[in-house]
């Protein structure tokens, strides 16, 4: 086995569950993570002061963080993928049960994601900057309540004016709902491959048969997530489909094609529309997919898996990982503390932007690592010394 891949097991010896952890994935995610963040920066300069008069050449530099969108498709593909390796393992089974599941899963992720909502409030109260769009305003008690609860991504109205970041996380957690009350049963039943197919027509159709109307539900994710489930039953299932992958040195045609041709039919058809945004959604999940495919075979092979993969597992990129999590919950509002900072320094524009990037992002990244330490990484252990 690989330096890349590693195998721990659960305290039973005798049941002797195997536990994969694939650390570069966890660099995938802190690259993905801090990728939205810098989108935020480009869309809090851009939107928030109309670019603030900078050079073309920052705000050039700047564009190439505006996709951060589709890294939300990385981070569903990824979580179906995790969160099925155990199970794909032993044999479709869930261990300890859906209220295991379920503590464990309320154990990680609602505290910190209560406190980064707290932090948007405290965030909303500070006085305006004038020249500065804000990006987190005070919020009506329902947007509260609807984050409370997880259903914040209802409503578009819900997103706007809070953390708005957190769209994304309550739907996540409806979808880690539906995955042992629904999806699994239908992958017991009829095998993986019927059970992909159901989430992607069946999240593509709602949102079709309603016009987009519900777009904020962002339905089609379900399929996104499945296609996660598939890609570790590939990887990891008894069938050692993985073999096939290590065979094919141009599986990474896949994610380049989907990535290009998203990019291409940008030009005619914008996917920022509801009616479109489930099909660039879909093209690019699949196209992770095939992307983690890649990375499992080249890790698995014998004496590492290449440059990209001791990139990915490399000490810095591994710390983005451990935290990504906590980057991706609390940067929104050290966003706005930010650039209300360094505007009200009144600095010229191409010094705006540098110190935002340059010392803004750092310092967003360090008060995020701390909030992990406090915060995150005691859930985590918490939620691993709980029962299974």
């Amino acid at each position: 086995m690989s330096q890349f891949t590693k195998v721990a097991y659960q305290e039973n010896p005798q049941t002797q569950v195997p536990r994969i952890r694939l650390p570069y994935l966890d660099g995938l995610r802190g690259i993905a993570a801090l990728y939205v963040l810098m989108c935020h920066v480009y869309t809090a300069i851009m939107f928030g002061c109309d670019g603030a008069g900078a050079s073309s050449i920052s705000l050039q530099f700047l564009k190439l963080f505006k996709y951060g969108h589709y890294m939300v498709d990385l981070f569903i593909v990824l979580s179906g993928y995790v969160l099925s390796i155990p199970i794909v393992v032993a044999s479709t089974t869930l261990k300890g049960g859906f209220w295991t599941y379920f503590s464990k899963r309320v154990v990680r992720i609602i505290p910190p994601f209560y406190l980064s909502l707290m932090l948007a409030f405290l965030v909303s109260q500070m006085p305006s900057v004038p020249g500065f769009r804000t990006i987190i305003t005070e919020s009506p008690l329902s947007q509260y309540v609807a984050h409370l609860f997880l259903v914040n991504n209802w409503s578009q109205s819900w997103r706007i004016g809070s953390n708005q970041p957190l769209w994304s996380v309550a739907v996540e957690w409806q979808i880690y709902m539906m995955f042992p009350l629904v999806l699994l049963p239908i992958w017991k039943r009829f095998g993986v491959v019927t059970m992909v197919i159901l989430a992607i027509v069946g999240g593509i159709t709602v949102n079709l048969i309603t016009s987009g109307l519900y777009s904020s539900v962002h339905t089609w994710f379900v399929g996104l997530f499945a296609i996660g489930v598939l890609t570790a039953e590939i990887c990891h299932g008894v069938s050692n489909n993985l073999s096939i992958i290590k065979s094919w040195k141009s599986i990474w045609i896949i994610p380049i094609g989907m990535f290009a041709s998203v990019s291409i039919a940008n030009r005619w058809v914008d996917f920022s529309e509801a009616r479109f945004m489930w099909l660039s959604d879909t093209l690019i999940g699949i196209g992770f997919a095939a992307a983690i495919l890649a990375l499992t075979s080249q890790s698995s092979r014998v004496g590492g898996g290449g440059r990209f993969i001791e990139i990915l597992t490399s000490r810095p990129i591994q710390f983005l990982g451990s935290i990504s999590y906590s980057v991706y919950l609390f940067h929104w509002p050290l966003l706005e503390v930010v650039m209300k900072t360094a505007l009200a320094m009144k600095l010229n524009a191409d010094m705006l932007v540098s110190s935002v990037i340059f010392v803004g992002v750092p310092t967003i990244v360090a008060v995020c690592a701390l909030l992990s330490m406090l915060v995150e990484q005691p859930m985590i252990r918490l939620a691993k010394r709980l029962p299974t």
